[in-house]
């Protein structure tokens, strides 16, 4: 189950890794970063997220505002794009260039038949319907049963009003009506 601010979480996350999914991580430096402004569960959500589809996930990033961001990255990728150029042409020294290349491309197709698993489970995952935080909720309930008393009550009220003008018609009609007024 997810709620809808998870659901948008996800749906990011998921255009995120579909846009980078050809490129090699250590080729690129692309990041999808997010305001980090998350009630906890979502966090933990982000957490459990990242881990199942291998994505590195930075709590401590800043933007230009100084606004905390959390930031999604490749396995593999560094946020240095320096670093990044050192650490493929040392890949490319260590391995030879036909063997390397098999194996990124058995391992390339494992690993996306893994990633898509894993957005199909999110993709069937069912959202709350109830949003909102523990007052907002609270809130709704007690309003929703202040109205049921309110109905209930002015129910009651309307039927023995009614029993009262039917007890006055009734005394019309049989002559008795000056012992009312």
């Amino acid at each position: 189950m997810l709620t809808d601010s998870q659901r948008g979480i996800f749906e990011k996350v998921k255009a995120f890794v579909m846009e980078n999914r050809d490129v090699s991580a250590a080729s690129t430096a692309a990041k999808l970063s997010l305001p980090n402004i998350f009630s906890s569960r979502d966090r933990t959500f982000i957490t459990k997220l990242s881990d199942d589809l291998h994505l590195n996930v930075s709590w401590d990033e800043y933007d230009d505002q100084d606004q905390n961001l959390v930031t999604w990255r490749l396995p593999g990728a560094l946020a240095d794009d320096g670093e990044a150029e050192v650490d493929q042409e040392v890949e490319d020294d260590q391995e030879g260039e036909d063997e390397g290349e098999w194996e990124d491309t058995e391992d390339d197709e494992e690993a996306k038949a893994a990633v898509d698993r894993v957005l199909k489970k999110y993709e069937k995952a069912n959202v709350l319907d109830a949003e909102g935080s523990f007052d907002e909720r609270h809130e709704r309930l007690a309003k929703e049963k202040m109205e049921e008393w309110k109905r209930e009550y002015y129910r009651v009220s309307d039927v023995l009003l009614l029993l009262e003008m039917n007890r006055l018609i009734v005394a019309l009609f049989k002559g008795q009506i000056g012992n009312f007024i």
